[in-house]
């Protein structure tokens, strides 16, 4: 991992095709972008041809953006008491994560959902069983991100300690290294982003880096057995 310094971009609308965001993109100045592969309100996903594959990647290229993200549909929840929903979330997620691998996506990220018709208790298990899903046997190139939530109504992953904690009980193998090193990556370039606010922030910083200890533990318990 490298830092490529602040890259700037937006979320961009892929109506008409998957191939056509990039120059969106360039287009109101963006560096990198977040787009929806598939429609965020249901349905199945658009075919990726290999026409469509090739014309994405040949606009990233021809309009210098440096990387792109997939952000998943707004209808998962890990946490859901329904069967179907949960199950549908882990399977659409691989799907967007496979999908990504070949369009050469950098990142998918999802919220995890709300706990609210189960509890705490049983919607992180419901969270750790879902990531599981998601990662077994996944060799593809596109990492999985965990976005912060914010909000009301028993959100799951609406802080780092929470995301560590259940990304530790999952049994993902290399995937949960790569995500623990992904994660490490961007606390230390938050860390850095907050050094010219410490008086403000002096106390997640302090947040942060307990965190951090607790990431590099894993990690080095993760090695340790192999």
């Amino acid at each position: 991992m490298y830092d490529k310094g602040m890259l700037f971009g937006s979320h961009i609308s892929a109506a008409g095709g998957v191939e056509k965001v990039p120059e969106r993109a360039y287009t109101v100045g963006c560096e990198v972008f977040q787009f929806f592969s598939r429609s965020p309100q249901g349905g199945p996903a658009p075919k990726l041809t290999t026409d469509i594959i090739q014309t994405f990647k040949q606009n990233c290229k021809k309009c210098n953006q440096v990387e792109s993200y997939i952000h998943a549909p707004y209808y998962i929840n890990f946490a859901s008491p329904k069967n179907t929903v949960r199950y549908t979330s882990s399977t659409i997620i691989r799907q967007e994560l496979e999908r990504g691998s070949v369009l050469g996506v950098k990142y998918v990220m999802t919220h995890l959902g709300s706990s609210r018709d189960v509890g705490e208790k049983q919607g992180v298990q419901y969270v750790v069983d879902g990531l599981q899903r998601i990662l077994e046997g996944y060799g593809g190139s596109t990492q999985f991100l965990i976005e912060i939530a914010a909000g009301a109504g028993q959100i799951l992953g609406d802080s780092f300690e929470e995301i560590a904690e259940m990304i530790g009980m999952a049994d993902v193998d290399i995937n949960e290294k790569k995500q623990i090193e992904t994660s490490l990556y961007y606390l230390d370039k938050k860390l850095t982003e907050l050094e010219n606010h410490k008086n403000e922030i002096r106390l997640l910083e302090e947040d942060l880096e307990e965190l951090k200890k607790k990431l590099l533990k894993r990690l080095k318990q993760l090695k340790n057995n192999k």
